[in-house]
């Protein structure tokens, strides 16, 4: 289990980097400076559930928006399960955001 785990860190870790060594490349060749910045947001949304215990999408949408990111890589993001409501929060985020969603589940649950 553990070298799963950490397999599966090693499998994320190299995607992450290589998506925004490419994200990093095509703004480079497309901007008219040399220097360009990419916004990379990491939030770890346990589940659609804040500190307070309440389960809130669109307050979780606009702190994304918030930040005004170019990627966002979300954790705790759940597909259709029962401790959500059966919601597709990748699918509602995107909508509330319009920030366009690819999921990867990470464990089944």
């Amino acid at each position: 289990m553990m070298l799963d785990l950490m397999l599966l860190r090693c499998t994320i870790a190299t995607a992450c980097a290589g998506i925004l060594a490419a994200g990093f490349q095509g703004v480079s060749r497309a901007a008219s400076s040399p220097a360009s910045t990419i916004r990379v947001l990491t939030y770890n949304i346990h589940h659609g559930e804040g500190s307070d215990g309440v389960f809130d999408l669109p307050r979780l949408a606009r702190v994304i928006a918030s930040a005004s990111p170019d990627l966002v890589a979300l954790q705790e993001v759940d597909e259709r399960t029962d401790r959500s409501g059966g919601v597709s929060q990748i699918s509602e985020l995107s909508r509330l955001t319009g920030l366009r969603p690819v999921f990867g589940e990470a464990m089944p649950y």
